[in-house]
This record gives structure tokens, sequence and C-alpha cells, in this order.
């Protein structure tokens, strides 16, 4: 089982989540959550990954062809 092409796609995509949330820990303080309650708590989630995103956006359209 573990050497199945499926687990080996979902080790590696497992992998890759884990970095991402450890960079937007890092950068974009998602350390600790400073409000109360799952619905308040996932948006600031949303907002945390909105403005990775934006930070992406705009490095790709800074860059020249």
């Amino acid at each position: 089982m573990e050497h199945s092409p499926g687990f080996r796609d979902l080790v590696e995509w497992r992998t890759g989540c884990e970095g991402r949330i450890s960079y937007l820990k890092r950068r974009y303080g998602w350390d600790r959550s400073l409000v109360n309650g799952r619905d308040r708590t996932a948006t600031w989630c949303g907002y945390g990954v909105l403005a990775h995103n934006l930070v992406k956006v705009a490095r790709l359209a800074t860059q020249s062809p």
C-alpha cells in the first residue's frame, strides 16, 4: 500500500501543504489566532491566504516576459 502511486501522491500533497502552512505561519502570523469561534477563525485564515495570493500576483505582474 505504501508503494502505490496514490499513496505516494497523497504523501507529496501533504508535504507541500505542510510547507505552505509553515510559510504562512512565519510570514503572516498564523501561529496564533486572536479571534474566538470557528467562523471568525475561518475568516482570519481566509484573509491570510488572500494576502499571500495578492503578494504572489503582484510579483508575477512585475516580472517581464
